[in-house]
């Protein structure tokens, strides 16, 4: 009776220790692991934003608008802008541009003064009134290499809409260098002159709602 007696005591002596043995490995083990993940967390670099300035003399904003008989091409300049990049990724921006500064390039003489004149009056930009435009990032999805799509809102004559479009955009440590090519549909800015869309019979005078805008802008740091 004695030995059985003192064979349990001894079996929940043993079970005993070993729980505790259990326990504080488990505890270690915690330990352990917490300390790991404070170092990892120490180790975690920040990668901080940059900024990149456009350079206006680099870069161009090129026109073009069609009708039924022909197009009529130009420059716009860009006013100012920048592009914010965070690991070589571009993650936002805006640009301005100057509606003042508008050209015609295929026309001479009085003919591009007489239609540039027009593109300023209140049929087309007003841009005594609205002597801006402005294009704001919302989102830049890097899709491959450097093949981005670019969400924002384009303001024209004081309206907003947003807008989509692909765009080549090259980072490097010194400059940023962006290409796109797009359509904007310029009746949705209140510039409804000569469009088939608002007005009857206008025969080989309509002038297409969409124009196309080319940018190839160039910014540093």
């Amino acid at each position: 009776m004695k030995m059985k007696k003192f064979l349990l005591m001894a079996f929940i002596g043993l079970f005993s220790i070993n729980m505790m043995s259990a326990q504080t490995k488990a505890v270690a083990k915690t330990k352990a692991t917490t300390v790991k993940k404070k170092a990892a967390k120490s180790n975690i670099v920040t990668v901080p934003s940059l900024e990149y300035l456009v350079d206006a003399a680099a870069s161009s904003a090129v026109w073009k608008g069609h009708k039924v008989t022909g197009s009529h091409a130009g420059k716009v300049t860009l006013k100012s802008g920048n592009v914010s990049v965070k690991g070589n990724k571009v993650t936002g921006g805006q640009f301005e541009m100057d509606m003042n500064s508008i050209i015609c390039t295929d026309l001479e003489g009085e003919y591009a003064d007489k239609f540039v004149k027009h593109l300023k009056n209140e049929d087309f930009f007003n841009s005594a009134k609205f002597p801006t435009s402005s294009f704001k990032i919302t989102s830049a999805s890097l899709k491959t290499d450097n093949q981005y799509t670019i969400k924002g809102d384009l303001t024209i004559k004081g309206i907003k809409h947003s807008i989509e479009f692909p765009a080549n955009i090259t980072v490097t440590a010194t400059d940023v260098q962006a290409v796109a090519n797009f359509k904007v549909d310029r009746t949705k800015y209140d510039i409804k002159y000569g469009s088939a869309s608002f007005f009857d019979k206008l025969g080989d005078k309509a002038i297409n709602n969409d124009f196309d805008l080319e940018l190839n802008i160039i910014l540093k740091k």
